[in-house]
């Protein structure tokens, strides 16, 4: 939801880092990246780090998506 500012003093690094890919990949492309994606730009090759931070990300409110479903991934509130 475009305007929502959040603060990110909950998040680690790397979650921060995550949520802003996704945010400026969505904004760029006008869908949502893969996992691979996601990992290529975290600099991880492995699928199982980015679904820890995604996982993470969801719990604690930030983003969507439907497991099993590619680029479904969406921001709840955005990072300014």
């Amino acid at each position: 939801m475009k305007g929502w500012n959040i603060n990110m003093n909950s998040l680690t690094n790397k979650q921060k880092e995550t949520l802003l890919i996704i945010q400026e990949f969505i904004s760029k492309n006008g869908y949502s990246p893969s996992i691979r994606e996601i990992g290529k730009e975290l600099n991880v090759n492995s699928p199982a780090t980015v679904y820890t931070h995604l996982k993470k990300l969801r719990g604690k409110g930030y983003i969507i998506w439907e497991e099993k479903q590619d680029r479904t991934i969406r921001i709840i509130r955005e990072v300014s």
